[in-house]
């Protein structure tokens, strides 16, 4: 079992490399900020209700740029927001293929552990 993960940890650790240049800092709500994902060229994913107000959004990269953003559409029975940026031309989140692959091999590990009895140790 060790082995499994020492490997799961291993691939987590591989999906936040990869993720990492990707997720952004999304500020339309007060004082907290919320997370996004650059999904395709000039758009970002992120939660429908952490976006409080419909105009003056801003993202912060992840190079620390902060930069203007506009409601591009939203769907509440989804909780999903679409923001379109102004001004980012870095290339979406790529390989998602490995990324979902990844995924379900932890959601597999996941599930093995909780239909064994026991609760995984990161939950």
């Amino acid at each position: 079992m060790q082995s499994s993960l020492v490997s799961l940890s291993n691939d987590l650790a591989k999906i936040v490399e990869e993720f990492q240049a990707h997720v952004v800092a999304v500020h339309a709500r007060g004082h907290y900020p919320s997370s996004g994902v650059h999904w395709r060229p000039g758009f970002i994913v992120t939660a429908n209700h952490t976006i409080r107000h419909d105009e003056y959004i801003q993202v912060t990269l992840p190079s620390g740029k902060r930069i203007d953003a506009a409601l591009s559409g939203r769907d509440a029975g989804t909780d999903i927001a679409v923001l379109k940026l102004t001004d980012w031309r870095h290339p979406p989140l790529g390989r998602a293929g490995a990324i979902r692959q990844r995924w379900a091999s932890w959601r597999w590990c996941s599930d093995a552990l909780r239909t064994a009895g026991r609760t995984p140790a990161w939950e």
